[in-house]
């Protein structure tokens, strides 16, 4: 479920255990990437993924992940 958590495009994604929620999350990053490309820079989106309760592991690997896409990380 995808719940808006303020104002324009933020959204909180809530669900189960197992419910692939991560894996929407990351496509949906990686999709607004491949959108943005090329564009002007006051046109470009700006994603912010925020991590809760997770395993350092579990961290670092998305970190890898977004880091194979070449996306920006800031811990």
């Amino acid at each position: 479920m995808l719940v808006p958590i303020g104002r324009d495009q933020h959204e909180l994604i809530i669900g189960n255990r197992q419910t692939s929620k991560t894996f929407i999350a990351i496509n949906t990053i990686l999709n607004q990437k491949r959108w943005h490309d090329g564009r002007d820079e006051e046109k470009k989106l700006f994603c912010i993924y925020v991590i809760v309760g997770q395993k350092c592991s579990t961290v670092a690997q998305l970190v890898h992940s977004f880091n194979c896409f070449m996306l920006c990380f800031i811990p």
